[in-house]
């Protein structure tokens, strides 16, 4: 092959227009060429010749490209490893990561796990490459390591809860012990939060992104099974307080269309099946219930500050009783964070655990609408509990369970909290669609209420719809 120093380069980049040459030092993908009069490199920006280091360069020749093509699971892993990649169908199209971000012809943000095409072929390598870091080196060996394992022994013998047979749940155990170096889901979700809250960079997310999605795959799992893992894994997610790393990692842990396809099945045959196994409820019972619980404590007064004696430890759990029933909250909102306010007419809910937004409210929906007289049920639980100045693991094991006895004992019922939730929720849209007619979606109404967000996906707005008023 012919090389050139820098100065016999400069007539031959000269005299033939079309000539893209290389310096031997450089990656197989950059080049210089002449356009115009002008001397550019590979990406079509200027390139000053006289003060370039390099003194030995060549024909550039065409890279050849992999024809074999791999799944999007293995073309994001391919981003993540310093590679080029496109869909078999593009043409001029590619993608790599710069900075953390996936892009699209280095311009667009592209989401790869979304996409409909189905079969990818690596390009080439990046010009910025990032194989040479040790995160991205291990990164690669976990990934060969679970591309290699063969998790699909099954047996007729003992099984699981989940169906498993005993040595196909040792082989998965002994994959993710080797992958994660821990062995069970509990343990990999506590790493990946971990590696999630000490991230620097959205760069840093990704990279725990991509190393964690295999875990929703290990083992011989079904299509529904691997979408609870993504589920679980989300969430760890949804906890971070950065915005913008909170929405990068939502964005790329994204479960494939078949996984989506069968959840989105379970959501139909559940819809078909909503009236059928149902819990029941008798309507007059429960507005018996509250106007019995609500005579009782007005009978009593609750002005004092709360002392720790069993009067008012008692009072306490029939305010806790009554703004479970008639509010919908949960204990662990009624007992720590909620807050009731006004904001000119309208009412609000604060303090929703659940809601990732800081400071957010919810306009407040309850089966008593008597402002005050809830406001300061609250404020007397919480002034209760903070008086003992104990820590919240603290508060968690020494009243959580009496509070919940409690409930069971003043209601004359087994109902736990989470069925108090669903009968308010359905009390409520049985008081709306007296109002409004049956044109209003029941499901999502049940999830603004209880302060979800229903999208059509299986969600926990679904474990609120076992209830039904007779």
């Amino acid at each position: 092959m012919k090389t050139y120093t820098k100065d016999q380069l400069f007539g031959e980049i000269y005299l033939n227009e079309n000539a893209k040459f290389t310096s031997t030092k450089w990656d197989e993908d950059r080049y210089i060429t002449q356009k115009d009069g002008q001397i550019i490199d590979n990406k079509g920006k200027a390139f000053n010749l006289m003060t370039a280091k390099d003194n030995e360069w060549t024909l550039w020749t065409e890279p050849k490209q992999n024809t074999d093509t791999i799944t999007k699971e293995e073309a994001l892993k391919a981003l993540y490893s310093g590679k080029r990649v496109k869909a078999l169908e593009w043409d001029n199209e590619a993608l790599e990561v710069k900075d953390g971000q996936i892009l699209l012809n280095e311009s667009k943000p592209f989401n790869i796990m979304t996409a409909k095409e189905k079969e990818w072929i690596i390009i080439e390598e990046c010009n910025n490459p990032q194989n040479d870091s040790k995160q991205i080196a291990e990164l690669k060996s976990m990934i060969k390591e679970l591309l290699t394992r063969d998790t699909s022994t099954q047996t007729t013998e003992a099984k699981h809860t989940d169906g498993r047979s005993t040595e196909a749940q040792a082989n998965t155990t002994d994959i993710l012990k080797d992958v994660y170096g821990v062995s069970t889901p509990k343990e990999v979700q506590a790493q990946f939060k971990d590696k999630l809250e000490n991230a620097h960079s959205t760069l840093d997310i990704e990279k725990a992104v991509c190393e964690y999605i295999p875990y929703c795959w290990i083992g011989n799992r079904t299509l529904g099974t691997t979408s609870v893992y993504y589920s679980n894994m989300r969430k760890v997610i949804k906890e971070l307080k950065n915005e913008d790393y909170r929405e990068t990692g939502l964005n790329l842990f994204v479960a494939p269309q078949s996984v989506y396809e069968t959840v989105q099945t379970k959501i139909t045959e559940n819809k078909k099946e909503e009236i059928r196994n149902k819990n029941t409820f008798e309507k007059k019972y429960i507005e018996d219930l509250m106007k019995k619980i609500k005579d009782k404590i007005l009978s009593d007064d609750f002005t004092d500050h709360p002392r720790q004696t069993d009067e008012e430890r008692e009072k306490a759990y029939w305010a806790y009783a009554y703004l479970t029933i008639v509010t919908g909250r949960r204990q662990s909102e009624i007992l720590k964070t909620l807050e009731i306010k006004k904001k000119n007419k309208v009412w609000q809910y604060c303090g929703i655990i659940k809601d990732r937004e800081e400071g957010k409210c919810i306009d407040a929906y309850a089966l008593d609408e008597d402002y005050e007289f809830l406001s300061d049920l609250v404020d007397y639980i919480q002034s209760h509990l903070e008086s003992n100045k104990y820590t919240k693991r603290e508060m968690n094991s020494k009243f959580n369970n009496s509070f919940n006895n409690a409930l069971k004992r003043i209601t004359g019922t087994s109902f736990k909290a989470s069925d108090w939730r669903d009968i308010y929720a359905e009390l409520l849209w049985l008081k709306e669609a007296d109002k409004k007619g049956s044109q209003i979606d029941k499901r999502d109404f049940k999830a603004k209420v209880l302060g979800h967000k229903y999208d059509g996906k299986l969600s926990a707005t679904e474990h609120y719809d076992s209830w039904e008023a007779v």
